[in-house]
């Protein structure tokens, strides 16, 4: 899936979210961050080609970041995985980008108590997660642990529309059930963003 349909797919299943927060009176500071955070980490799992080449800053960024994914994949006496949608792509790499992610974040509020807050943690994990979701559901597919999984979105073709009418869904239900009962926003969207998901698996495992 291509970069900017990441971004699109993500902040379309956080808003429901979110809206849904606003309306409980959540302190919109945090709001406002996740917000900043999922358009940040969007599109994180591909540091393993997006800073490859270049100029030399992003050079330094491929290797500061994409480095400890690299020490996994030897660990895991795996190095096929040191490629796009590879290592960053798996299970083992959420779980590593989970695990450094927490522990600065944590490492960091405990000095700077006042900027601690789950929802930010939240849409950093998930933020990645849902990148995995999506390039998980195109005909490459993606391994999360030895099973590769493919869909039958195609980048650059099908992908952009499948994200634009998932987008509408998740808008739509959110405003409708606003006016009917907002409780029931964070549900929906949750629902919505399963059937999205498993459509194109089912689909591509009936052909």
């Amino acid at each position: 899936m291509l970069g900017r349909n990441h971004i699109l797919f993500n902040l379309s299943t956080f808003f429901p979210l979110l809206f849904y927060l606003y309306l409980i009176n959540y302190p919109l500071i945090y709001i406002y961050a996740s917000f900043l955070c999922i358009i940040a980490f969007s599109n994180f799992p591909d540091i393993d080609i997006k800073y490859r080449r270049g100029k030399i800053l992003n050079r330094i960024i491929y290797l500061i970041f994409y480095f400890p994914f690299v020490i996994l994949a030897l660990i895991l006496k795996n190095k096929r995985m040191i490629k796009h949608r590879g290592i960053t792509h798996t299970v083992y790499g959420l779980i590593l980008f989970s695990f450094i992610v927490s522990l600065i974040y944590f490492s960091i509020s405990f000095y700077l108590p006042s900027i601690f807050d789950f929802l930010i943690l939240f849409s950093i994990i998930f933020s990645y997660i849902l990148h995995l979701l999506c390039d998980l559901i195109t005909a490459e597919g993606i391994v999360l642990t030895k099973r590769r999984f493919k869909g039958i979105l195609i980048t650059g073709k099908n992908d952009s529309i499948y994200t634009y009418i998932y987008s509408f869904f998740q808008i739509i239900s959110t405003f409708i059930l606003y006016r009917i009962n907002f409780l029931l926003i964070p549900i929906i969207a949750f629902l919505i963003l399963i059937s999205f998901i498993l459509i194109p698996l089912t689909i591509k495992d009936l052909k």
